[in-house]
């Protein structure tokens, strides 16, 4: 049997709430990503112009010919 269970329970107990509460906050912040963006699609603040993708796509490709 480990010497000072209880001593090492608690830590553990403490660690998993410190793991649980990172998960949670993480969780969290992917939903209001989602959100946001539900919200963008809702008032049409997207640019839907095909031509602004390409020259994005085009500024991150690098040359290859």
């Amino acid at each position: 049997m480990i010497e000072r269970y209880s001593d090492h329970a608690a830590n553990e107990r403490t660690f998993l709430a410190w793991v649980r509460t990172a998960i949670a906050i993480m969780a969290f912040g992917f939903l209001v990503q989602k959100f946001d963006l539900f919200l963008r699609i809702a008032t049409g603040s997207i640019v839907r112009d095909p031509r602004r993708r390409a020259v994005r796509l085009s500024a991150t490709l690098p040359d290859c010919c």
